[in-house]
């Protein structure tokens, strides 16, 4: 069974996969989608750094209580904007979307005394 284990543990992986939005609100600032207790941010960038470290705070979170102790988050960005008639573009969304991916830590043995 141990020999299993460690066969197991070695060959498997903990994968963590988180989404936030941002959006522009009805006053002309942007809010965050996706996280709570988000507050609404003026400039686009303030939303932008917020949403980040706060996603890459909640996968790194969850993969430790996964099991894991990687730290590494790649973070994805996609904006969708579009054309009006007059060609005009706007803003219509930022979609984040954060991956950790890392081995499981091995379980410490107790030393038998």
């Amino acid at each position: 069974a141990d020999v299993a284990n460690a066969i197991g543990a070695i060959t498997s992986h903990i994968a963590v996969h988180r989404q936030v939005k941002i959006r522009p609100d009805q006053n002309g600032g942007f809010y965050i989608e996706g996280l709570p207790g988000a507050e609404c941010f003026a400039r686009y960038a303030e939303a932008e750094t917020c949403a980040k470290k706060a996603l890459c705070d909640m996968v790194r979170g969850l993969a430790r209580e996964a099991g894991t102790s990687e730290t590494e988050v790649k973070l994805e960005t996609i904006n969708r904007i579009a054309s009006t008639a007059s060609g005009d573009r706007i803003f219509l969304e930022c979609i984040l979307t954060a991956l950790l991916v890392g081995q499981p830590d091995l379980p410490k043995r107790q030393r038998v005394a």
